[in-house]
């Protein structure tokens, strides 16, 4: 067996070149250690891939920005927590494998062609996914400021939040929308 096909083996090219680009290649495998190549080495170069296609942007290393942020849709946040924030972390061990990336990327389908919209009556729940939301039966909520009347000087006020919520008639998640504060009469 010649020394070119021993190194193909590798992975590294005739001058002990390290193959893969620098945007997509894990952490562990930067210094040529071949020895840690993995499936889940694979699922941060996929992560990487995924948010490039949704975003055309790169990133350094885990700093990647919330894509539901990032692109103005709320329900992109289930490929960030669901998906990102499980493959292009440092931690190989806790990276999800290729099969478990394509069972998320199934679920998060199912999510939002099943409704799934943040703040809206009748959507399929974004913790628990199974859930959907109905309206609850609460007027408003009370909370609890400082008023400084002077700069030496602060005083506890009462103030009314009045919101509309809705709740997940499965785990109970709650969505608080808040409509306008309003002070307490004394």
């Amino acid at each position: 067996m010649s020394d070119d096909s021993e190194t193909d083996d590798l992975r590294l090219t005739k001058f002990d070149e390290q193959i893969g680009s620098r945007y997509y290649i894990p952490p562990e495998l930067e210094n040529g250690r071949l020895d840690t190549i993995s499936e889940r080495s694979d699922s941060y170069t996929l992560g990487k891939i995924l948010y490039f296609l949704l975003t055309g942007k790169q990133f350094a290393r885990e700093s990647h920005e919330n894509l539901a942020n990032l692109l103005n849709n709320p329900q992109l946040n289930y490929i960030t927590e669901r998906i990102l924030s499980k493959t292009v972390i440092m931690d190989v061990e806790s990276r999800l494998t290729t099969i478990q990336i394509i069972d998320e990327a199934k679920e998060i389908r199912r999510l939002i062609s099943g409704g799934f919209y943040p703040g809206k009556v009748d959507s399929i729940c974004r913790f628990c996914g199974e859930g959907i939301y109905k309206p609850s039966h609460y007027a408003g909520l009370k909370s609890y400021i400082n008023v400084q009347d002077s700069p030496n000087q602060t005083h506890p006020a009462d103030q009314y939040m009045n919101c509309e919520i809705i709740s997940c008639n499965n785990c109970g998640h709650l969505q608080f929308f808040f409509k306008r504060f309003q002070r307490a009469e004394r």
